[in-house]
């Protein structure tokens, strides 16, 4: 007999905050040791999804598949169907028709040129703040460094997973990248032997000086250069992972702990559009300063 459940996705509505990244963390915890199952997914509640989350339910629904699970939406408004058609996440031949869509795309974890090609055709876009040519390449060096680390630390046993979204009324440009690995905490605690709370090996990780690289591994910027333009430009950064979640809100920073851990770690890039300056690189980040 064929096994089904139901769960639902809470809302009405997910944004890019605490509120919304726990709603999502909370569809995973339903889902935790389901499996050859049919699992239906309600979406009757959500009135408005931001779309640069699609990756973080993509991973949430890859992590099932692999315990062979599959899976059928039910109760999607119209607005949200365009919503996840246009970037991807549902099949669909809804055209991107205003350019605004950052599409949601899977890369294996030797896929590093790929998404380095993935990230420079979607972020170089004319709404991104200006950036002299030196701190432009050592922006991308730090994009391409989130997914060094999720390659070379997650230990997933699934696709990394990228989208994002322009937000032409808000005058936002968000990107986001998800692994559905270990943790930065078990990254720690395995590599450092340091057993931190998942909120504060985030802010570890954050912490000038702090890496779990070993050997001869070369280190790069990482999201310490990212964390300074985002200061600069008041942007967000907001990273979760497994009942962290913390979040830099131009220089100031939020940390707090999930009600249901999320599978993995997601960054997310809340980049402000309407930003005029015209940013430089003052100075070369010592490479070694990376998580």
């Amino acid at each position: 007999m064929e096994r089904n459940i139901e769960v639902r996705l809470r809302g009405p509505e997910i944004h890019t905050d605490y509120t919304g990244l726990n709603a999502i963390s909370s569809l995973g915890s339903q889902l935790v040791g389901v499996e050859n199952t049919k699992i239906t997914v309600n979406l009757s509640s959500i009135r408005w999804m931001e779309a640069h989350l699609a990756p973080l339910l993509l991973i949430i629904i890859r992590h099932c598949e692999a315990r062979g699970n599959w899976f059928e939406f039910v109760g999607v408004s119209e607005k949200l169907k365009l919503i996840l058609s246009k970037n991807g996440f549902f099949a669909s031949s809804s055209p991107d028709i205003y350019n605004t869509t950052l599409r949601v795309t899977e890369f294996h974890s030797d896929a590093a040129i790929s998404f380095s090609n993935y990230t420079r055709e979607n972020l170089a876009r004319p709404e991104m703040p200006k950036m002299t040519a030196a701190l432009r390449s050592k922006f991308y060096e730090g994009i391409d460094e989130l997914f060094a680390n999720c390659a070379l630390h997650s230990e997933a046993p699934i696709n990394i997973c990228a989208g994002g979204q322009f937000y032409p009324r808000s005058e936002r440009l968000c990107f986001t990248i998800v692994d559905g690995g270990i943790g930065m905490d078990e990254v720690i605690y395995r590599r450092k032997s340091i057993r931190l709370s998942s909120v504060n090996a985030i802010d570890w990780a954050m912490t000038p000086g702090n890496t779990t690289r070993q050997g001869d591994i070369p280190g790069g910027l990482g999201l310490k250069i990212i964390r300074a333009f985002i200061e600069s430009n008041s942007g967000k950064l907001l990273i979760v992972s497994n009942s962290g979640y913390w979040c830099q809100n131009g220089s100031e920073v939020e940390c707090g702990s999930l009600v249901s851990p999320f599978p993995g770690t997601a960054v997310i890039l809340d980049i402000v559009t309407s930003d005029h300056n015209h940013y430089d690189l003052a100075k070369v980040p010592d490479p070694r300063d990376i998580w």
